[in-house]
């Protein structure tokens, strides 16, 4: 699932609080959960160039979790008069891990029935939370910066 989104307007940066702000009180992450993996602002241009990435985790059982990945480029004027831009891109996966070691081949049918059987439906599940995050996210990001629907 992925979606992008660009925005031209007033106050371009104040996206980097806005998606601090999805993640705690519309996703419920706590800080643990929450990941920013890279930041830049180029304070010698003008607009000045910024660039971040940040990821919000979803432990849903011990086998899997969930991973919305938020990256914004933009650029913020110095003179607040003036408008600005930014381009978002939202994606999301699932990640899950089992673990085969110490398991005898005697029980790997067994793992598999349950894996395919019932934990792909589990698995289905956990996407369409995710996707839903995400669309709530946008909706939330489009009606904070007045944006039109594409």
């Amino acid at each position: 699932c992925i979606r992008d989104r660009n925005y031209k307007g007033p106050n371009p940066f104040g996206i980097y609080s806005l998606i601090y702000d999805i993640m705690k009180n519309l996703w419920n992450r706590k800080g643990a959960d929450i990941f920013e993996d890279d930041f830049r602002w180029d304070n010698t241009s003008d607009p000045r160039e910024f660039y971040f990435l940040i990821r919000a985790r979803f432990k849903y059982d011990r086998l899997s979790k969930g991973w919305i990945i938020i990256e914004v480029r933009g650029a913020h004027p110095s003179d607040p008069t003036k408008n600005g831009n930014f381009t978002l891109r939202i994606s999301a996966f699932l990640e899950s891990e089992i673990s085969l070691k110490g398991l005898d081949k005697f029980l790997t049918p067994f793992l598999n029935l349950y894996l395919f059987g019932f934990y792909h439906k589990q698995r289905r599940d956990y996407l369409d939370d995710l996707k839903k995050n995400v669309f709530l996210g946008i909706e939330r990001i489009k009606k904070e910066f007045k944006m039109k629907s594409e």
